[in-house]
């Protein structure tokens, strides 16, 4: 696991192209406007796929912003077929984060840092205001990891000719479960922020 929420790996599948790409189709359909979120009829992914490779997304009945984009590149050979895949955050969700971060950062360091300096605002709740940020994307990183193993396991299954839906461990952490740890995160740090100001 990596720093940066991008993730690089290759599958290397005994099986010829045309088979992989089939193996594919069967598993991906393509992107619609509108889904609705609680019909369960549909593939695992949504996306496109070529003889030269796929961008697909996993489809999910929750929201998630920090979902991977999942590009794959082909590369055939008499041992079979090589896929590289990429995983990566949407190009619009990195520049949220970043324009979000400049904004709160350019407007934040000033108030808060300067005014504890001065005395004008308590030093913990400085503080607080400028670790926020780093809390929140500490929390969307977490997200998009648990994506990106899920999302990682079930290619090499599919490519590998496994049965989808059964992890190495029998288990997966449920999304849920990072709803609420953000949810908690997030109140639990508004609760102690509160505390401090009044």
């Amino acid at each position: 696991m990596q720093l940066l929420p991008r993730d690089t790996f290759t599958i290397q599948s005994h099986k010829s192209l045309p088979e992989v790409i089939e193996r594919l189709k069967e598993h991906i359909e393509a992107p619609k406007a509108i889904r609705w979120h609680f019909s369960h009829n549909h593939a695992p992914y949504e996306g496109t796929i070529s003889s030269s490779g796929f961008e697909i997304r996993r489809i999910i009945d929750y929201r998630n912003s920090f979902l991977p984009n999942i590009r794959g590149r082909f590369d055939s050979s008499s041992a079979g077929t090589r896929i590289r895949i990429t995983m990566g955050l949407h190009p619009f969700v990195i520049a949220f984060l970043i324009f979000w971060n400049s904004v709160w950062y350019s407007v934040s360091i000033p108030h808060f840092l300067f005014g504890a300096l001065s005395g004008d605002i308590d030093t913990f709740i400085a503080m607080q205001a400028v670790v926020l940020p780093i809390v929140l994307l500490f929390v969307f990183w977490c997200w998009f990891w648990y994506e990106a193993h899920r999302s990682r396991q079930e290619l090499e299954q599919l490519l590998l000719g496994e049965v989808l839906g059964k992890s190495a461990s029998g288990k997966l952490v449920r999304p849920r479960t990072f709803k609420i740890l953000a949810i908690i995160t997030i109140v639990l740090w508004n609760a102690v922020f509160l505390y401090f100001l009044l």
